[in-house]
């Protein structure tokens, strides 16, 4: 098993974002269900950190959960 550090990581984001956003309800339940399916939709093996930041950065933004 490879160690974090013997990787490069480069910042990533999720594909086709703006499609998802306009599907999303303002609830925790979509917003979470969503994220869920893009995580499990990114191919093995993936540091989806930045990724899930920008997600959470673009509800944020968007107002959907407040």
């Amino acid at each position: 098993m490879a160690h974090l550090g013997e990787h490069s990581l480069s910042k990533s984001t999720f594909g086709g974002l703006d499609a998802v956003f306009k599907q999303l309800k303002p609830d925790s339940e979509s917003v979470n269900r969503a994220l869920l399916e893009l995580i499990q939709k990114t191919p093995e093996p993936a540091f989806l950190l930045s990724a899930v930041l920008h997600f959470v950065e673009m509800v944020d933004q968007k107002g959907l959960l407040e």
